[in-house]
């Protein structure tokens, strides 16, 4: 009898083990979709004028205004490029010949500024008198970080003609601007006297409805329009139109309640007592969830923060039953998508607070469900109480088995005892009995 007992808790642990494992799961697929209902914006559109933004020359998030936003783009920005105006037959050549090699080093030396102001970055790099185009590119690459040096063919493979350009790594004004400068002894060789210079330059764009030019350093506007960032490409014009996207909403409500909804099935089924008919008479059945409450206090969580959802008593939206959302008979929730659609249409800001006050309560760090799914939460608490219980119970049971092989040890001994003196019995009877016949 005890080790039946002892299975049947066991067993019953045991679910509730498997329940710890797959009800958190349910839990957070309503957190993740209660994560994503409020995102309602989209584009739906751009009329390009004259190019300006390439395809997809957008991103959108949460958040972005709805209305319609033309942009001109009037510059882009551009790094600058630099080079001197001397030419090398080849990579080896030398390109300070017949320096002097006794200059200081600054009379010496060649140097690049990246940038402008506090940012400004510049490098120098002494020269002698077998200094190669290689080595000066190797040297600047090795100490810049504003930009970078490359040796480019003018040329051709069977007559090269190659420069040293300089390039700034980034764009605008005050990061990518390039200068060149040589000291006294690099251009008393008669090199490095002259430059070309690719200046750096700024985006710059307008927005309709503003005076004045915006400008940017680089062509990935973000601080514009907020939640939309664009990605110019080339000068022109483009309209935006940003509008609620309703059916995305939808369709993220449709989730939260059909996650909720398997929620409420799970526990009902694990939630279940049943009666059987054994050798010894009728038997309670428990499914596992039918001896702890922890079920009934996540749904009773979840369905307080549904309940507490308020609009303020202002408007056509205050509560989630103004968004087709209704509790039925059974537990569940039931969905009207067509109500949900209307209250959008009527008074989306009021909607989309009233399911953002449902996503924090639920979703956020701290919130309801985290209470019950994070680790040392209410549901990892009894998991790990179970496995105690079930240590315990092995623990127990471990010892019985070695008390009852003991007994039986000790029993087996006793028989082998006992049938020993039996036999010593039965010979004195022999004995006894031949006497008498005798």
């Amino acid at each position: 009898m005890v080790f039946e007992i002892a299975e049947s808790f066991l067993f019953c642990a045991l679910s509730v083990l498997e329940y710890g494992r797959f009800f958190p799961a349910r839990l957070r697929k309503i957190l993740t979709s209660t994560t994503n209902q409020v995102c309602s914006e989209e584009v739906v559109g751009s009329k390009k004028k004259n190019g300006g933004l390439r395809t997809r020359g957008y991103d959108l998030k949460e958040g972005a205004p709805v209305g319609s936003f033309e942009v001109s783009v009037l510059s882009l920005a551009k790094q600058g490029i630099g080079s001197f105006d001397d030419r090398f037959s080849s990579s080896s050549a030398v390109v300070a010949e017949g320096i002097d090699d006794n200059a200081s080093e600054e009379d010496r030396s060649v140097s690049v500024t990246f940038g402008s102001g506090s940012g400004a970055e510049t490098v120098r790099v002494s020269l002698t008198s077998t200094t190669s185009a290689t080595d000066l590119i190797d040297a600047f690459n090795t100490q810049a970080t504003g930009g970078s040096v490359a040796l480019v063919n003018q040329g051709s493979v069977s007559s090269p003609s190659y420069a040293i350009v300089f390039s700034a790594k980034n764009s605008g004004i005050e990061s990518g601007s390039v200068s060149l400068s040589a000291g006294a002894a690099v251009t008393a060789t008669g090199g490095f006297q002259g430059t070309t210079i690719s200046a750096a330059s700024d985006a710059t764009l307008s927005l309709s409805g503003l005076g004045g030019t915006i400008r940017r350093s680089g062509n990935t506007v973000s601080d514009i329009v907020p939640g939309l960032t664009l990605n110019l490409t080339s000068t022109g014009s483009a309209t935006f139109s940003i509008k609620s996207d309703p059916s995305r909403t939808i369709k993220s409500v449709r989730e939260v309640i059909d996650a909720f909804n398997q929620v409420v099935s799970f526990a009902t089924e694990q939630d279940m007592v049943s009666v059987t008919n054994g050798a010894q008479g009728p038997s309670a059945v428990f499914s596992p969830l039918a001896e702890t409450q922890i079920d009934e206090g996540v749904l009773s969580a979840i369905r307080g923060a549904f309940r507490a959802a308020s609009g303020g008593g202002s408007g056509s939206v205050n509560s989630l039953a103004d968004l087709g959302i209704t509790s039925t008979r059974q537990g569940t929730l039931s969905f009207d998508e067509s109500k949900l659609s209307a209250a959008i249409a009527a008074d989306p800001s009021q909607v989309e607070q009233l399911l953002q006050q449902v996503g924090d309560s639920l979703a956020a760090p701290g919130g309801t469900i985290d209470l019950f799914t994070r680790y040392g939460g209410q549901i990892d608490s009894i998991k790990q109480s179970n496995t105690r219980q079930i240590e315990g119970y092995n623990r127990r049971a471990e010892a019985l088995e070695q008390l009852l092989a003991r007994s039986e040890e000790q029993m087996r001994n006793q028989f082998s005892r006992l049938e020993s003196l039996m036999g010593g019995l039965q010979q004195q009877q022999i004995a006894l009995s031949a006497l008498l016949r005798g």
